[in-house]
């Protein structure tokens, strides 16, 4: 009765960094791993369900926290305790406004444990970002 009643409490904790908000709803923050960037990211319609092919948000600040306009963003992705990586091979497609970068073609083909690393080439140099987080 205690396991059942403290698991999803343990779960939360054990996620860090991901902030679910409702279910399939979620919000990530990571720093880069040399600390020249923090990076947000997030479904862009809120939805980050296991099957559909979905846009996410990502936005991205120097550690002065200035919005970053014009890096190149490289994604990649997968489940580290599964040894696999995406189903898809995500893009960046835009940047609708500053430090806001639009990136299309994000699948999960499982409920899990999932990390996206974003390589961010920008006017601070050249550093890579990864946020972990739980697709339930």
């Amino acid at each position: 009765m205690l396991a059942r009643m403290f698991l999803p409490l343990i779960s939360l904790v054990f996620v860090g960094l991901a902030t679910p908000a409702l279910a399939g709803q979620l919000s990530v923050s990571a720093t880069s791993q040399n600390g020249l960037y923090m990076v947000t990211a997030a479904p862009a319609d809120g939805d980050a369900s296991v099957g559909p092919i979905h846009v996410w948000k990502l936005v991205i600040s120097d550690a002065q926290g200035n919005p970053v306009t014009g890096a190149k963003v490289g994604i990649d992705g997968g489940m580290p305790g599964h040894g696999h990586g995406l189903p898809t091979a995500p893009e960046t497609t835009s940047e609708p406004e500053a430090g806001v970068y639009l990136i299309d073609g994000v699948k999960f083909s499982m409920t899990g444990e999932w990390e996206l690393r974003f390589a961010i080439d920008g006017t601070a140099g050249s550093d890579t970002a990864i946020a972990k987080f739980n697709i339930q």
